[in-house]
C-alpha cells in the first residue's frame, strides 16, 4: 500500500485487511404525515466508510509513536491511497483517531477509520478533430479538462455530448481554450474566460460511451478520470 505515494514500509507498515463501502447517500425522500406516499427530491453522493488494519513494526515505542503520528498526519491532510493489487486511487481522511493494540515488543495492530473520495483511474487522454468518441467506464459521471484548439477566424463553438451542452463566445480568432471542470477554470490563450461563457454547466461525462461534438471547426482533446 501506497500513502501520497510512500510505500507504508518506510512506516514499518504492512497492510492486512481493507474494507472500502460504497460511497454514502443522502436521501432526498421525505414522507409528510399528510401524505399518502412519499415524496422524492432527489439524493446525494457523499464519502466511502473505509476501515484499514496495519501491522507496525518498531524497535521501539518511541519509534512506533513516531510513526504513527507521521501517518495520522497524512491523513488528516487528505492520504491518496494506492493498493499494489488495485488499479485504483482514492483519497482518504481520519475520522477518528488511530486505535492500536500492541502486540508484542515490536509489533503493533493500527486500525484506521476514514472517509474516502471517489476511487480514480489513471488519466484517460482522448484527442482529435470535433468529434471524438468517449469512453468513460467508471460508474459516475466525471468532470474533465478540456482543451479546443479553434480554426482561424472561429471565434466561438457550442459542444453537445456532455452531460449539459456548453457555450463559449467572443473568443480570440483561432484561440485554444482550456475547460477544467476539476477545479473550474476556464482560459482562452491562457487568460481567464470565464466572461466568454454562456452556459450554466460546465462539462461532465456520462458513463459509457458517448460522442462529443462541436459546432466549429477546431481540435480537441478530452482528460478524465474514471471513478468507481
Amino acid at each position: 500500500m501506497y500513502l501520497n505515494d510512500i510505500d507504508i514500509k518506510q512506516f514499518g507498515g504492512k497492510l492486512i485487511y481493507r474494507n472500502i463501502s460504497s460511497n454514502r447517500v443522502s436521501s432526498g425522500v421525505k414522507w409528510e404525515y399528510y401524505m399518502d406516499r412519499p415524496e422524492s427530491f432527489g439524493s446525494a453522493i457523499e464519502f466511502k466508510d473505509v476501515q484499514l488494519g496495519l501491522i507496525l513494526t518498531a524497535d521501539n515505542e518511541t519509534i512506533f509513536q513516531r510513526n504513527l503520528n507521521l501517518l495520522a498526519e497524512e491523513f488528516r491532510k487528505g492520504g491518496v491511497v494506492k493498493f499494489k493489487d488495485m488499479p485504483y486511487k482514492y483519497t482518504m481522511y481520519l475520522k477518528t483517531k488511530p486505535e492500536y493494540d500492541k502486540l508484542n515488543q515490536t509489533t503493533y495492530k493500527v486500525d484506521l477509520n476514514l472517509d474516502g473520495d471517489f476511487g480514480l483511474s489513471d488519466r484517460k487522454t482522448v484527442s482529435g478533430g470535433n468529434s471524438l468518441s468517449v469512453v468513460n467506464n467508471g460508474i459516475y459521471k466525471t468532470p474533465v479538462v478540456l482543451t479546443v484548439t479553434l480554426a482561424n477566424g472561429v471565434t466561438g463553438f457550442t459542444i453537445n455530448g456532455f452531460e449539459h451542452d456548453f457555450t463559449m463566445k467572443g473568443l480570440p480568432s483561432g484561440a485554444t481554450v482550456i475547460i477544467d471542470t476539476m477545479n473550474g477554470v476556464i482560459k482562452a490563450n491562457g487568460v481567464n474566460a470565464i466572461d466568454k461563457v454562456e452556459s450554466f454547466h460546465l462539462p461532465k461525462l456520462n458513463v459509457g460511451e458517448s460522442t462529443i461534438r462541436t459546432s466549429s471547426s477546431c481540435n480537441m482533446t478530452i482528460q478524465f478520470y474514471e471513478r468507481c
